[in-house]
Formats: structure tokens, sequence, C-alpha cells
């Protein structure tokens, strides 16, 4: 089997109206045994069209490289014939594919026709866990050697050829077992992954069960530091000192800067320990937080042992703990054997059970996905933690819903897979472990649901902290819709098959159905009168007669529900134990909370906000009931701060002008305020030096349109100053989209490579390519105002595009300002307000990570200036030099302090 791998660049990426400006080749063939190069092929095309800035900027090539050389048309057949019929790569291959074709129709040609091999298909099976399939990041992180730069065609089709062979000698390493799994299931496959995957192979021999070649995870033993005793001893402030002083133990750290806010924060986190307090704790950017809370919590279970939790709120921060922040403050401890492991909700793990169904279901039906699931074989025996998060995003992303350890479906101990069961060997390391590092989701749902997925512990450390209301939120939030029950009844139908039961199934599903399609005509008919998509349900009641013919019809659905249970109830009893009757009682349990639901909602149980929401789809999939919690400081006072001994809070981003009440009033400290203590602790950075705030007064129009305009044209021009490296921060996707598209055309022939959330990739990949980009510009909606950490010249400037406040029609933030305003308060002032100006730190707080950064925050919102609470926001930054003043002005000023 010969491979050619091919590697174009182009105009651009429509293949009907863009060219092709260089082609790279090289042919693979086996030498010896082994595949070699045998064979190049590069030639430069000249285009018909001007080669776009971007274009010339990304790969050198300009008008000038290709004026003498050929047009397609006179070097198609040479290329053709370097094909041949050899199998034809390269790394996104359709694209590749798609583009030579058209310039071959375009000439009245054949298209190639030849096998097609994508090497980012061949990585997944290979690597499944590389974080970019991006062929710059995997050359770099596979350590694959190039001699030429890329971004030209031949460097390219080289690196990619490398690549393949990497993959391939992967692919052959594989357990026997393994090899013989995946040739079972491409018997039936057409495509030409069957063919190579059965060449690495080799000859077939028997091999036993491939689950027999799954990693066995590592296994703690009972903690040195467990103590049996409730009282504790109390830990030297001071100790702090011996890490974080100037002549600490962190001195001789690479790159590690003296900082005494940090010495400060452990001591503080000590003390809170000692004293049996709750602490919020703000420090500032810079600080070295999760340095500071980890020696004091290391300190704290050396002396009194554990477990001890650290919470973060993303997972992505959860990562980056256990596989940066933790090992280097370990290197402090190398004397002790702390047992320390990253723990996440069982949505997040594997479950071997789901896996084999989902295979299976494939096989069944002849898939063409089969060759999609070959990753999770190669991943299956090489993951330690079966934490579905090491995959790859895109295959994470296709099949995490349909293999993860989801709640009730779970078996139990009756599962046959259970002794290699990933979320049941993460809870049995868990009752080890003395440090526990998760993410607000795992926590609060555990408080929530009272799943016991965490061990018994005395303290905790959230960090993040000023999301703690939203994490909260979502942890007690309840939703429910018809396809949710529709799933539920259907495992009960396939496990049950008696006529009686079957024909109450079907009354129930009547009635369920009937219920939410009614939900759905009504939540239409909310969409064409152009309102939210959203419904409180109290409005709903307003409208007697329709309200009073939906409650017939939900508890008609109850009271079939109830025959059922009664039905499963005798079924289970008569029946011995077994996986499958685990399975029928979690279906049971989960359809009867699932139409609880609906009693929550129609009820609007205390502290509760109850709505009707819809989504795409069809009736009556797209209607959806959802309720949250209103007053999320009840929640956590009866949870979390009456049962802890310590809670430490710790964010950047916890006072408004200087005070840490519209936190501890949202956590419900305001009827017991003795219980906390308080500390804020400054910033290391010397922002007069490091930052200039710009306040352009003049960029307002009369149209949507003409604003927009306006606003990309400031930003084309500050952006040519700062040679791009610039974050732009909005707060609605429509704004986004409308700047972007004017920027985009005006900074065109710059060079300014400009990528937009939603069109460019997931955000950890945009994020990815700005940081390691020149001349780029990110433009980016919410998830980018927080957890973006760029340092040094990469970003120079964070552009604000408006004031951050939440949409007021938004159900629960509706209900939370109802809820002020009922007790003589001002939802503004206290609840939208505070809300907008954390926003607005955390948005400031991307652009100095670093002692040695320095940029530009620009604010394109007049209400800054204009509005009485504008000052409130102006407050809230580090002092720095700020200049508001029309934008010629500040554009100047720009210049001269850029």
């Amino acid at each position: 089997m010969d491979f050619v791998v091919v590697d174009i660049e182009t105009t651009g990426l429509a293949p009907d109206i863009n060219e092709i400006i260089e082609i790279g080749a090289v042919r693979l063939q086996k030498k010896d045994g082994d595949y070699a190069v045998t064979a190049r092929y590069s030639q430069l095309v000249k285009p018909y069209n001007e080669i776009p800035p971007v274009v010339r900027s990304l790969t050198g090539i300009s008008a000038k490289t290709v004026e003498q050389a050929p047009r397609f048309k006179e070097v198609a057949g040479a290329f053709r014939e370097f094909v041949g019929d050899a199998v034809f790569v390269a790394h996104n291959a359709l694209f590749d594919l798609r583009m030579i074709n058209a310039s071959f129709e375009r000439l009245a040609q054949e298209p190639l026709r030849n096998p097609c091999l994508d090497t980012q298909d061949m990585v997944a099976i290979a690597f499944p866990a590389q974080p970019s399939h991006r062929l710059g990041d995997l050359v770099k992180n596979l350590n694959i050697e190039t001699t030429d730069a890329l971004h030209r065609a031949l460097a390219d089709a080289e690196a990619t050829a490398r690549l393949l062979l990497k993959t391939m000698e992967a692919i052959a390493a594989l357990p026997p077992a393994v090899s013989n799994q995946m040739g079972k299931l491409l018997k039936h496959y057409q495509g030409v992954e069957k063919d190579v995957l059965a060449e690495l192979k080799g000859p077939v021999r028997a091999a036993g069960s491939w689950k027999n070649a799954i990693a066995r995870a590592r296994q703690f033993e009972r903690s040195v530091y467990l103590r049996a005793e409730e009282k504790s001893t109390a830990l030297p402030a001071e100790l702090a000192a011996q890490y974080f002083a100037p002549a600490g133990k962190f001195q001789d750290f690479p790159h590690y800067e003296y900082r005494p806010q940090q010495k400060e924060m452990a001591a503080a986190i000590i003390e809170a320990f000692n004293n049996e307090q709750h602490l919020m704790l703000e420090a500032g950017t810079g600080t070295g937080k999760s340095a500071a809370y980890l020696v004091a919590a290391l300190l704290w279970i050396k002396q009194n042992g554990g477990p001890l939790i650290v919470s973060t709120r993303t997972k992505n921060l959860q990562d980056q703990l256990v596989d940066k922040d933790i090992p280097a403050v370990l290197k402090l401890f190398p004397e002790d054997n702390f047992q320390i492991m990253i723990l996440k909700g069982r949505q997040n793990y594997v479950c071997l059970r789901r896996f084999e169904a989902l295979v299976q279901h494939l096989l069944l039906s002849r898939s063409k996905e089969i060759s999609k699931i070959l990753p999770l074989f190669t991943w299956l025996i090489s993951t330690a933690e079966g934490d579905l998060s090491e995959l790859h995003s895109s295959i994470e992303k296709k099949y995490s819903r349909q293999i993860n350890s989801e709640g009730l479906g779970c078996p139990g101990e009756a599962c046959p897979d259970h002794h290699k069961c990933f979320l049941q060997q993460a809870r049995r390391q868990a009752r080890h472990a003395d440090l526990i590092v998760g993410n607000h989701a795992l926590v609060f749902t555990d408080l929530a649901r009272e799943s016991g997925l965490l061990p018994g512990h005395r303290q905790i450390i959230l960090d993040e902290a000023h999301t703690l209301e939203e994490a909260v939120t979502e942890s007690w939030s309840l939703a429910v819709n018809y396809g949710f029950c529709a799933d539920e009844l259907k495992k009960l139908e396939q496990q049950i098959r008696t006529p009686e039961f079957l024909s109450l199934a079907g009354k129930f599903r009547a009635d369920a159905r009937e219920y939410f399609e009614e939900l759905s005509r009504v939540g239409r008919e909310q969409t064409r009168s152009g309102e939210d998509r959203a419904l409180r349900i109290r409005d709903l009641k307003k409208r007697e007669a329709l309200w009073r013919a939906l409650e017939l019809v939900r508890l008609s659905a109850a009271k079939q529900l109830k025959k059922l249970q009664q039905l499963i109830d005798e079924y289970m009893d008569a029946a011995g134990e077994d996986a499958d009757i685990v399975q029928i009682r979690n279906s049971k349990v989960q359809l009867q909370k699932l139409w609880g639901v609906t009693d929550t909602v129609a009820a609007e149980k205390d502290n509760y906000v109850a709505w009707l929401a819809w989504q795409n789809g069809k009736p009556p999939f797209d209607a959806v009931l959802r309720a949250a919690p209103v007053d999320v400081g009840r929640l956590l006072q009866d949870n979390l701060f009456a049962v802890k001994k310590s809670v430490i809070m710790v964010s950047a981003t916890l006072t408004i002008n200087n005070s840490f009440a519209y936190f501890a009033g949202r956590f419900g400290f305001a009827a017991a305020p003795e219980t906390l203590r308080q500390q804020q602790l400054g910033s290391p950075y010397n922002y007069r030096e490091q930052m200039l705030c710009l306040l352009p007064d003049d960029l307002t129009a009369a149209g949507e349109k003409e604003y927009h305009l306006k606003a990309a044209e400031y930003l084309a021009k500050l952006a040519e100053i700062t040679a791009g490296r610039m974050l732009v921060l909005f707060t609605s996707y429509r704004s986004l989209e409308l700047t972007y598209r004017y920027f985009r055309a005006l900074v065109e022939e710059d060079g300014l490579m400009v990528y937009c959330q939603g069109l460019h990739g997931s955000r950890r990949s945009l994020v990815s390519r700005f940081r390691s980009g020149k001349n780029t510009v990110l433009f980016g909606t919410s998830s980018f105002w927080e957890g973006v950490d760029i340092q040094g010249e990469a970003l120079s400037s964070v552009v604000i595009f408006k004031l951050p406040f939440a949409v007021p029609s938004e159900p629960v933030t509706q209900a939370r300002s109802e809820e002020i305003e009922a007790r003589g308060g001002s939802s503004f002032f206290e609840y939208s307000l505070p809300q907008a100006v954390i926003r607005f730190k955390q948005g400031v707080g991307r652009l100095i990570r670093g002692q040695k950064d320095r940029g530009i925050i620009t604010i394109i919102d007049e209400r800054i200036f204009t509005k009485n609470y504008g000052k409130s926001f102006i407050r809230s930054m580090p002092e720095c030099e700020l200049l508001k003043a029309p934008s010629a002005e500040t554009i100047r000023k720009a210049r001269e302090w850029f």
C-alpha cells in the first residue's frame, strides 16, 4: 500500500471561489519492511486573483513569489501523475481533496477518486488524549522533527508524513486483543482505515478479552496523616514565612518573585483553620494564590490529617492545579508522602457497560460511525483515571453523554464490570486521599443530592469564590422535558414486557406527551410575539383556563405514573436481584424524580423560581420546565457553612468599593456576620506603570450599524498600534458579530489574524491560537471574561465593549431582583450593579498577568462616565493612568504610551 501525503496553500477556505497557490507532496512506500519517503513534489501555482494579506502573512507567499509560477492547468497533469493510485493522505484531508478536485473540475477534468485517509483520524486512534489536532501542535507535542518552518506546502506535507508514520507505529504496538477487537468492529466497514489497520495488525492470534488490557488505576493506602480524633492542633501562622519570605523555601524556584501578599494569605488561612472560622479572602491578581493556599493546606494535613478539599470553578483550572501547581509545591515537601487526587462528578468518568452497549448498537446497525469509536479503545487501555476530559475535545463532545457514568442508570455493585469501574475506583481512592482537588459542580451537586461522592471533611478551600452563587444555582436547579421522561419509560418497557405494564405505560406516555405539546404550543405563541424564550410560571397561571387544562393533564399523568410504580414494585419483588433489576429500580426512581419536577414547578415551591423555556426541536421535545433557587445564601448556610469547621473562599474579585458586603450578603452571612472573617490583599503589580485605561467619549451613533462601524474603526486604529495582540470582550453575540464583520473588512490588508468565538473553534483552541500567534485579535463573549491567562506580549490590549450587566428578563435574575424590591431594597444597586462590577473586574484582570506585562484597557461604553454608577466601575479598577477624551486623542495617547 502506497501513500501520497499532500498539503496545499490556498487563497482561502472556499473551494468554489478560492485557488491553490502551492502544492507539496511526498510519496511513502515500503522499503525493507518499513515505510520511507521515496519521492517529493513541490510546486508554486500562480492564482488568477489576489493573495489576501492574511495568507501572505501566514505563508510568506506574495504576488512576487508566484510571479513566474505556472497556472494550475499547467501542472495539473504532473500532480495527478505523482499521486497515481496511491492512498491520498492529508491533515484535514477532506478540505485538501475538495480544493484540489474543485480545481480539476474548473478545468473540466476528472476529480481524484483515490482512497482518502485523514491523519486527524489516525491521530485520534493512536493518540486520543492529544489536546490539539492542529498540525503545528502535534509536531511539537509528539516531538516530530521538521526541517523547515510550517505553513509552506512541502514542509507541511513532510511533517504530515512523519506524523502518519508516528501514528502507524503507535497503532502497531497496541496489544493483540485490542487490535483483534478493532478488526471485528471494522468487518463490514468500507473505509481505507480498515485496510491500514489490518496491515498494521499483522497475523491474528488468540489474545483474550480486550478489557484485560485496561490499565490498573493507582491505589492509595491508608493515609499516614489520618487522625481519628476530632480535635485539631493549632499551627503557628508564622510557618507561612518559612515558605514565602524573601529567603524562604520558594527562593530557589525558577522565576519566583517575593510577594508579601502570598505570605499574608497563607498565614490568614492557617489562622482561620486554627480558629475554625470561615474566611472570605480577596487576593489581587499576581498574588500566587494557589501556591499560598496549597502550602497552608498541606501544612494543616501534615499536622491534623485530612481529607481536605480544594475546589475551583472549572475542570480546566482543576487540571491545572493537579498538573502544574501541586507538583511544584510538593517539591517543598520532599520527605512527605501526601496522597493527592483529582475528583470530578460521575458524568466525567467513562462507564464500560455503556461503552460496550454503544459498540453493540453501532455494530448491529452497521453504522458508518463505527470507525469513530476506535480512539476510545486505545484510550481505555492507557487511562489511569477514566476521565473523559482527557480525550481530545471532539471525541469527548461526540461520545461522553452516551458512555459516561450517569447517575441512576448505574447498577452499582451488580454491574459485571464493577471491579474495573473507574468511578468506583475514584470513590475508593477518595476515602484514602489527604487532599482532594474537586470543582464547584462536584462539591455542590454532592451537597444537593447527598450522593456521598466526597468523603467526610471538615475544611474546604473554594477558589474562584466569586462564582459560588452561580455554581450553587446550577447544582440545585431542576429541569424536565418530554424527552427525559420518554427515555426512562422506554428503558422500563424494554425490561418489563407484561401487557398490563405496557398498556399503562402507553397511557402515561400519551398524557405526558399531551402536557408537553400544550406547553410547546404556548412557547411557540410566546416566540411569535417577539418576547424572550422564557415564560414565568406565575405569568402562565394568570391565563386561568389554560392553566387549569394543563393541570388536569399533568395530574392525570401523575395518577398513571403512580399505578406504574406499583406494577414495577410487584415485578421487582417477584424477580431476583441482579443488574437488570438494579437498572429497573434506577429508571423507576429517575422517572419519579423527573415527573416530580413538574410538581415543584406547578407549586412554585418556597425559594424557587419556575419557568417554561423552549429549545430548538419539534414539539413536544422543545418545551422544558425549569426551576432554580432564588436565595442561595440559605442553601449555603444550611448545607455548607453550618456543617464545615472552616470554609475558605478565595478570589481576585470579592470586593466592591473595598467592601465584602455584597458577597457576604449573597452567601447568607448577613444574619451571622460573627462567623465570617474577611481579609483583602492587594496585587504586587505596579499598575501605574503597567496599565493605561482609555475611555473614548465620542463613540456614539444614532443607529446600531453606525455605532458598531464607528467602534470597529476605532478598534482597527488601536490594533494597528498594538500590532494585534488584542482581546475584545462583548456582552452579546449580536454586537460581537456586527463588530467582527466590520473590523475584519477594515484590517483585511493589514495582515492581522482575527478570530471570533462561534466561528473559529472552541474556547480552548481559540485561546491557544491567540497565545501562540502573532498579530492576532480575538473577539469573545461571556466565557472569555474570566479564566483566560495569557502572560507576556501575546496580550497587550483588552477592550471592554459594554459594561457587563446581566439580562434583566432572565427568570433567576428577575426573581432575585423582585425579592430585593419586596423587602424595600434597590435591586439595581444591591444586585445588578455589584454583579456587573465583579464581572468587569474579571475582564480588566485579563490584561496584566505578570510582573513584566504592560498594556492598555479600553472601555467603549459611555455609561461609565455619563451615569453616576459609572464611578463604581472606575473605583473597582487597579490604580492606573486613566484618560477620558475624544477617540482621536486616546489613539494618540495609546501610540505615545505603547
